[in-house]
């Protein structure tokens, strides 16, 4: 091998190793830039649970009902007067079964629209 076989192999070596490293540079360069957004992504998510939460608290805290609670208050009502009133007593029945109708209904309604 001659010189300047040994000068032009030892040249086209460093070409396909700066190749190589700009190639890793690159990788590098994307890895950092998913890494930032799946960040980014968990920070939403997490602020966003956080809302939720806070939302729920204050819900809480007013004393408001969620449709699913509403609905259970309804079906234990119509069950005391159920079990509290004579059996002639339907219309109360009938008012405690309405009642439980239209939460069962906001709860419906409330479903599809989420």
């Amino acid at each position: 091998m001659s010189s300047e076989d040994f000068v032009g192999y030892n040249k086209a070596l460093l070409e396909k190793m700066d190749r190589q490293i700009k190639q890793n540079e690159n990788i590098e360069s994307q890895l950092k830039k998913i890494n930032e957004r799946l960040e980014k992504a968990e920070i939403a998510r997490i602020d966003t649970e956080k809302q939720k939460q806070a939302e729920e608290q204050a819900r809480i805290e007013r004393g408001e009902q969620t449709t699913e609670e509403k609905s259970l208050t309804a079906l234990e009502n119509l069950t005391k007067v159920i079990q509290e009133q004579p059996p002639s007593s339907d219309d109360a029945i009938l008012k405690e079964l309405e009642k439980l109708n239209s939460s069962y209904s906001e709860l419906k309604t409330s479903e599809t629209t989420k």
